[in-house]
This record gives C-alpha cells, sequence and structure tokens, in this order.
C-alpha cells in the first residue's frame, strides 16, 4: 500500500511539473519557448534547428559570446543574430543601453573617471590614476614628490575647512555650509545637500591639463598633475627628455625654435623672434600682436600617433620629440622596452601601462575600461 502511494504521489508531481510552462532551457538555450514542459514549441535563434533548437547550423557563423552583448550580459544564437540576456540594469538589443545605478558589471563612472574599475557594482575595485586616491579614487593624490608624512593643508580640505593629520591621512573639520570627507560637498542652511564640486566654480576636467595630465580642483582653481614629458601649471609645456641633465644649457628648440634661449632645461627663459610668444614661443601673432594660431613652426603641430600612441610628443611634423610610456623605446616609442615590466601588456591601443614588476595595470583612455581597456563605456 504504501508503495502504491509513492507512485501515485511522482505521478501526480509529473503531471505538474509537465503542466508547467516551458522555458528556455527547454529549448537547449538556442531558441525561445511557447506552451508547457510536456509539449515545447521551440522557435529557434537562427543557426539552431530540430524540435528542441538541438541541432547547429554549420554553415552560420560562430558562435556569439559576451563582447556581442557589450560585456553586459550573455549571449546565446550566433554572431550574425546575436541573442543577448543582460544583466541588471542594462537593457538593449546588444545590452548597450545602461543604468549606472543598477547592478552589472562596473564602470568608469564608479571610480568618479578617474580610475580603472573591476567587478561588479556594488562590489567594485578601482585602480586609480596618478594623482587620485580613495576606494573610488574621488579623493586627490598628494603630488608627485610630496613627503606622505608631510603635514596636510588647507587645499587638502578644498580650503573649506580646517586640516589636521599628513598627506596620507588627511582629518578635514568642515566650515559652515560644507561637508564631505575632502569638504567637497555644499550643504544648504539645513545640511541638506544642493550641490557636490569645490568651490570657486564647476570642477576641473581633463582639458584644463591640456589633456595631459590629471587634475584637481575647481575651473578657477585647478591643480595639475601632469603626465610624464609635461610640465607647467596647466601641463603645457614639454619637459626634457629622459636621461638630459636639468642642470644642461637650454637649447633652441626649447623655445619652439622660434626665439632665443637662456638659462638650463629646468629653467627655460624664452626671448621670442617677432610673430611668435608664449612660455616657449609657441603662440603664433599677428603684426599687432593678435594671436592667429598656435603650434611650433616647421609644420603641423605633433599628435599622439607620431609616438605609435605609446608616448606623448612635443614638436611639430616632421620634427617630433617623443617621450615613451614606460616599457616602450625608440624614437617614436616603436620598439618595446624588453627590461621594462610593460614589455608583455597590451592594452588594447585604448590606454597605457604603468606600474613595476609584479603590479602593472592599464591605464585607459576616455570612453574605455576593462584590465585590458578592451570594454567600451556607453554613453
Amino acid at each position: 500500500m504504501y508503495l502504491i502511494k509513492v507512485l501515485l504521489l511522482l505521478s501526480i508531481v509529473h503531471e505538474a511539473i509537465a503542466d508547467s510552462p516551458c522555458d528556455a532551457n527547454d529549448c537547449n538555450n538556442h531558441g525561445t519557448c511557447s506552451g508547457l514542459k510536456s509539449a515545447p514549441q521551440c522557435s529557434c535563434f537562427t543557426g539552431y534547428s530540430g524540435p528542441t533548437c538541438l541541432l547547429g547550423n554549420p554553415s552560420a557563423s560562430g558562435s556569439c559570446d559576451a563582447s556581442d552583448c557589450n560585456y553586459h550580459g550573455t549571449c546565446f544564437g550566433i554572431k550574425t543574430a546575436p541573442q543577448c540576456t543582460c544583466y541588471t540594469g542594462y537593457s538593449g538589443p546588444t545590452c548597450q543601453l545602461g543604468n549606472p545605478s543598477a547592478t552589472g558589471p562596473c564602470d568608469a563612472n564608479d571610480c568618479n573617471n578617474h580610475g580603472s574599475c573591476s567587478g561588479f557594482k556594488p562590489s567594485v575595485t578601482c585602480t586609480c590614476f596618478l594623482g587620485w586616491q580613495g576606494p573610488t579614487c574621488n579623493l586627490p593624490a598628494p603630488a608627485l614628490g610630496t613627503s606622505i608624512t608631510a603635514p596636510c593643508e588647507p587645499s587638502d580640505c578644498n580650503s573649506q575647512g580646517t586640516c589636521s593629520g599628513t598627506k596620507a591621512d588627511v582629518r578635514c573639520a568642515c566650515y559652515q555650509g560644507w561637508s564631505g570627507d575632502r569638504c567637497n560637498i555644499a550643504t544648504g542652511a539645513n545640511g541638506v545637500g544642493t550641490g557636490t564640486g569645490i568651490s570657486g566654480g564647476a570642477p576641473c576636467e581633463f582639458s584644463d591639463c591640456s589633456n595631459r595630465g590629471f587634475c584637481s580642483g575647481s575651473k578657477s582653481n585647478v591643480k595639475c598633475t601632469c603626465f610624464l614629458g609635461w610640465q607647467g601649471p596647466t601641463c603645457s609645456l614639454a619637459t626634457s627628455a629622459p636621461g638630459t641633465s636639468i642642470t644642461a644649457p637650454c637649447e633652441p628648440i626649447d623655445c619652439s625654435n622660434q626665439g632665443t634661449c637662456s638659462g638650463t632645461k629646468a629653467d627655460v627663459r624664452c626671448s621670442c623672434f617677432q610673430g611668435w610668444s608664449g612660455d616657449r614661443c609657441n603662440i603664433a601673432t599677428g603684426a599687432n600682436g593678435v594671436v592667429t594660431g598656435t603650434g611650433i613652426s616647421g609644420g603641423a603641430p605633433c599628435e599622439f600617433s607620431d609616438c605609435s600612441n605609446r608616448g606623448f610628443c612635443s614638436g611639430n611634423k616632421p620634427n617630433v620629440r617623443c617621450v615613451c610610456f614606460q616599457g616602450f623605446t625608440g624614437a617614436n616609442c616603436q620598439s618595446m622596452d624588453e627590461s621594462a615590466p610593460c614589455q608583455f601588456i597590451d592594452c588594447n591601443n585604448q590606454g597605457f601601462c604603468s606600474g613595476t614588476r609584479g603590479n602593472v595595470n592599464c591605464v585607459c583612455f576616455s570612453g574605455w575600461t576593462g584590465p585590458r581597456c578592451n570594454i567600451t563605456i556607453s554613453g
């Protein structure tokens, strides 16, 4: 009698399962399903066939992968007709539309656009760009050459509070109307946030440092941390090439070949020829002194590609000077430096490699993220 009851119960369970709606598993994840599990009706993705989409079409293109869903979802089907199941927070035929506040793979916004990220929201790991620190790269780091044991300064608290501690451990007591770890959040009289940023105007942008360094502060009070090969308040001046003595006399090229030079490589002083002005005689002016253009004589200003996308350039075409990123060498940074830690690191031509042996990372250009700068950031 007991065995009969068990068999009867199993029969009831089986019938209940058979009468439940089918799903993608009943079509081998190669199609969509309608009907019941006992009689699934499969509509197969392109490249698959059969009652349950079990058969592949060898003449179709290869199977799709995560890249066909913009790395924001899983893909079924083939490359010519990808079927994407998007992660939470993303939508669209290829998961190209994102909600930055939702879960899913992280992006540059999660690191305040001041670093590259890995992991999934909300558990994000940020690798901060030079000049930034903090769990989400939201805090300016001490400038290069600054002792991390040196006392902090009012500017470390956005000049909107008093500071205690060191450069490595800044502690801010904010003035009325300001809050945040670095007193960078404006609040109303009732303590409610009225805006974010740094006093004195809108937050600075990459262009405020001539696209040659990272910025902190506001539009009216920009602080630039320049990339290798550039210097000056806004990173607009080329530095001497690596290996050049900073006490060596300056050369005409330090004044863009448009003026006479006095001083050293570390302290260049230019007396510009007629028709040129600027700290390095790199601004063309008309007869009345009005600026008519910028650049360096002898041809069009150099471009990133003139240094093989592997270094920063100064000068004009064809007289280009390259300051190569770590891991590259040569007049145009065209060769790998086999003694450098970045020699085997590929950043997809969408970033550059930085670090030391055992701790090498790709620093991605705007619009790209991922360990090797191989993931586009959807706008």
